[in-house]
């Protein structure tokens, strides 16, 4: 026979299920921009001509939800690549006319000496630590375009090839930069020359490069991602996104909010999400609408632009900053268990496993404290002994579990020093509907008590000899605590089917 659990388990979650959509127009949405504290700007790539907004609309926000647009004057539709240099002006792409930049945060754009003609899109745009400025322009100009002069004056570094990805890496003093045809070239001194890379198994079917810290992280069409940990001079293939099918090399792109959870888009493939530094994968895109274009991150809040719109998800920011402690306690002494958040808004619910897993606990019998950060087990008994507890801390949709703390009990009290099985026996156990209890002669006349899984009591009595039979009939299945003695305490487990 099985016995069944009275109470079920906490199910946990680790942030929203299902992306918001906050963009209050329907709009093909590109690049998202911090430009500073609370800031926000996205360019919207609108080729329809008709209806409002501009089919040149830029928009800001204030709070990554609400989005307005704002007015512009641009020579054709926003493409694909906007961004900003180190001293705050702004580089954006334009369809057809080339990349303009603005120094007053987009309020007004000049034309920024790069890429002017039609079809010849910018599709991407990065800098360096020493404001080094490098474009990826397509169309008759293409090529990859550095500029030394914070956008004075540009050169065409490696022309005739589409560069639609660029990474710069301060840290080691390296750019990369990916192209339409799958290859990829890095720089070594700020841009001024490069040199491919061959003979690896993402030289010719590379979609993305990015990196942490000093890792380089590179995305291959068919779902590879291979890693370098010494700037590039060897690669080792580190994990793969499941995605069917091959993915293109235009708007691809990867957040990582913290050392744990990466992020990645691929254009018609979906949003993959790794809770374990991007060794598995599972697609993360509920509720989103639209062809995929780009990822930004502020914190534990997370932006997909697509074809339809801007969408949010509210990654979970729980920080347990104090771990519930594992206990040595004398018997009949009270025990305490203490966690403590980060975020001052949350909820507590202590639990505890006695053998059928963990289950929720209630302010009954000796346990108080069970929704608050501090759990109090009153009068512990030898039944306590080696018994676990933890807590699920939740915030809005977001949860997090404690470590799992156990508590000892230090039978020091007078006859507690005899073992139990010498006092008493219960059988049959498990029972179905009725247990026999044989007692010591020290017990007759001591009132008994069954407990459940919360502490309550649900049965109680009194061992009038040395033989007694207590009905179970009216209890539902699952686990209790027999416990005998006012002091003493004696306590069993009994299990009923």
């Amino acid at each position: 026979m099985t016995a069944i659990a009275i109470f079920g388990l906490t199910t946990i979650t680790f942030g929203q299920t299902c992306w918001q959509q906050v963009s209050s127009i329907t709009d093909p949405y590109l690049r998202i921009v911090k430009h500073s504290n609370n800031h926000f700007l996205v360019t919207a790539g609108n080729t329809t001509g008709s209806g409002w907004p501009s089919i040149n609309s830029i928009y800001e926000s204030f709070d990554l939800t609400n989005w307005n647009p704002i007015s512009v004057n641009l020579a054709s539709p926003a493409g694909l690549a906007f961004n900003i240099d180190n001293i705050g002006n702004l580089f954006l792409a334009t369809q057809h006319a080339g990349v303009y930049t603005s120094s007053d945060t987009g309020i007004s754009w000049s034309y920024a000496n790069v890429g002017s003609g039609f079809g010849c899109m910018a599709l991407d745009f990065e800098k360096d630590s020493l404001n080094n400025l490098y474009v990826g322009i397509g169309g008759f100009l293409r090529g990859l375009y550095v500029s030394t002069d914070s956008g004075a004056s540009w050169t065409n570094k490696i022309g005739g090839k589409d560069f639609s990805d660029i990474e710069v890496i301060n840290s080691i003093n390296q750019v990369y930069a990916s192209n339409t045809n799958n290859e990829i070239f890095y720089s070594s001194d700020n841009g001024n020359n490069w040199t491919q890379i061959i003979g690896q198994p993402f030289s010719n079917n590379s979609i993305m490069i990015k990196h942490i810290n000093s890792e380089i992280y590179v995305f291959s069409n068919n779902g590879n991602i291979y890693k370098s940990d010494n700037a590039g001079s060897s690669w080792a293939l580190y994990s793969t996104i499941p995605f069917s099918g091959t993915a293109t090399p235009y708007a691809n792109d990867a957040v990582f909010p913290n050392t744990n959870i990466w992020w990645v888009g691929i254009y018609q493939n979906g949003i993959w999400r790794s809770d374990n530094n991007g060794i598995t994968w599972v697609q993360s895109d509920s509720c989103v609408i639209g062809d995929f274009h780009y990822l930004f991150n502020e914190g534990s809040t997370l932006l997909a632009t697509t074809s339809t719109g801007i969408f949010k998800y509210q990654e979970c920011n729980l920080n347990l900053q104090s771990q519930p402690q594992s206990l040595t306690i004398n018997l009949n002494n009270n025990a305490q268990f203490i966690v403590g958040a980060s975020d001052s808004n949350v909820t507590y619910q202590w639990q505890t496993d006695l053998g059928v897993g963990f289950q929720n606990l209630n302010n009954v019998g000796q346990y108080s404290g069970t929704a608050t950060n501090t759990l109090n087990v009153s009068n512990v008994t030898i039944s306590n002994n080696n018994q676990p507890f933890r807590c699920i801390v939740t915030s809005g949709s977001c949860s997090d579990t404690s470590n799992v703390a156990v508590l000892t009990v230090n039978n020091n009290v007078g006859l507690n020093e005899t073992s139990q099985d010498k006092l008493f026996s219960v059988f049959p156990n498990p029972a179905q509907s009725v247990i026999n209890v044989k007692a010591d002669s020290k017990l007759i006349g001591s009132v008994y008590s069954i407990y459940d899984n919360t502490g309550r009591v649900v049965l109680t009595g009194k061992l009038n000899s040395q033989n007694t039979t207590i009905e179970l009939g009216n209890l539902s299945s699952g686990i209790y605590m027999f416990s005998v003695g006012e002091n003493m305490k004696q306590t069993f487990k009994v299990i009923k089917e």
